[in-house]
Parts: structure tokens; C-alpha cells; sequence
């Protein structure tokens, strides 16, 4: 019976010796947890840089973990240790710019763990540096029928675009507006549009809404069109 447990034992050891000859791991002893942002968080702490803010992504380390990756959006960064900031407590941090007013996913990755993945969403610019954006310049209706295409030209005061939308708004009356339209399109991220007015009057004068909003200041201009 002692010889039987003497092969066993010596088989085990035999399995152990092998597993850390080929360099294999336990899991339980490496984690990565992230800590900011917060999971599902309006991200607010960061550097303005441009048009960017810098966000200090920070993570917590088990176990002896010499690499990490950033992982945001599904695109890998990598990152250099001098990079990262060891705060007091054993956390890590690695800044790195993002856009404004996006919604991002972002996880840690090294080549013996990786953490959850957390969502978290960037704030918009300061409002007290936005500025108003342009009011819009309209072109010349395109009228088929019933049906009425409209352009316009517009652009942001503080020259970035990628937060700039239109709402636009088609009424009988010169106090067009939300409550009071014939019909509408919102969240537009181009200078044109198209409504169709059911009973088009040509001999009558309409007019078209549009707000031109870059989610913090918004701009309103209203064009008086007839077909006659």
C-alpha cells in the first residue's frame, strides 16, 4: 500500500515539475481590476488638451504583472511602463487623450490577465469657453410637388464640427417651433433635409426652423419660402 502511494506522490510531483518547466500559471494569482472611470460613469476628471481630454485611466494589479495594454474601443494601445504612475496603495496610471461627448469601452490587458471591460462616457467641453454655434445660410428651396428640399450652410464657432447637429422645424406660421409644426427632423448631422407638406398652397408662405446645437449653445434661424 506505501508503494502504491509513493507512485501517486511521485507522479504528482513529476505533473508539477513539468507544468512549471513550460511556464504555466495559476490564474487565481493574477487579477486586474479597473478602478476610474467608473463603470457606466460620466467621466468628468481629465486634462483638456485641444480637443481632447486626457483621462487617467487607473487600474488595480495582483500578482506580479510586468505589461499592459489599454484596450478602448477595441483598439489595442499599447503602454509604456515609464508611462504609468504608481499611486500610493499599489494602483496604476496610464493617461491618455479621448474624445469629447463619446461613449467609449475600455478594459486592461497583459499577457496573464485581463480585466472586465467597463463602459464609461466623456463630458463635453467647458461651457464657459463653447461658443455659440454659426447661424445657418440657407440655399435656395427645391420644390417637386408637395415635396420641399432644403441646404444650408453652418459650421461651429469653436471649429469643431463632430458635435454640431441640426434640428429642423416646417410650419405655416413664423412662430414655428416644437410645439407648433407641420413636421420635423432632428439630431441631423448635415446641412439638409427634405419635408413633404401635405396640401402644399404654393401661393402661401412657409416657413423652416433650424437649430443649429452643439450640445451646450444652440443657434435658431428661420427661412420664409413660397413656391409663387
Amino acid at each position: 500500500m506505501k508503494k502504491k502511494y509513493s507512485i501517486i506522490l511521485t507522479l504528482i510531483l513529476i505533473v508539477i515539475q513539468l507544468s512549471c518547466q513550460k511556464g504555466e500559471f495559476d490564474p487565481a494569482e493574477f487579477a486586474i481590476n479597473l478602478v476610474y472611470p467608473e463603470p457606466n460613469s460620466k467621466c468628468e476628471k481629465g486634462e483638456e488638451v485641444a480637443n481632447s481630454i486626457i483621462i487617467p485611466f487607473e487600474w488595480s494589479p495582483q500578482g506580479n504583472i510586468q505589461t499592459y495594454t489599454l484596450i478602448l474601443d477595441e483598439v489595442e494601445v499599447s503602454i509604456d511602463p515609464e508611462n504609468i504612475e504608481e499611486k500610493e496603495g499599489g494602483n496604476l496610471v496610464f493617461k491618455y487623450p479621448v474624445e469629447y461627448n463619446k461613449d467609449y469601452t475600455w478594459q486592461i490587458k497583459s499577457n496573464v490577465a485581463e480585466s472586465d471591460e467597463d463602459k464609461f462616457t466623456t463630458p463635453l467641453p467647458d461651457q464657459e469657453e463653447n461658443q455659440v454655434p454659426l447661424a445657418v445660410n440657407f440655399e435656395q428651396p427645391e420644390i417637386d410637388g408637395n415635396t420641399i428640399n432644403f441646404k444650408w450652410t453652418g459650421g461651429d464657432s469653436d471649429n469643431n464640427d463632430s458635435f454640431l447637429r441640426y434640428d429642423a422645424y416646417i410650419g405655416d406660421s413664423s412662430d414655428v417651433g416644437i410645439s407648433n409644426n407641420i413636421d420635423f427632423d432632428t439630431n441631423l448631422t448635415i446641412g439638409e433635409v427634405s419635408f413633404t407638406i401635405p396640401n402644399f398652397d404654393p401661393n402661401r408662405d412657409y416657413f423652416l426652423l433650424v437649430v443649429a446645437k452643439d450640445g451646450v449653445n444652440e443657434a435658431y434661424s428661420i427661412l420664409k419660402f413660397s413656391q409663387f
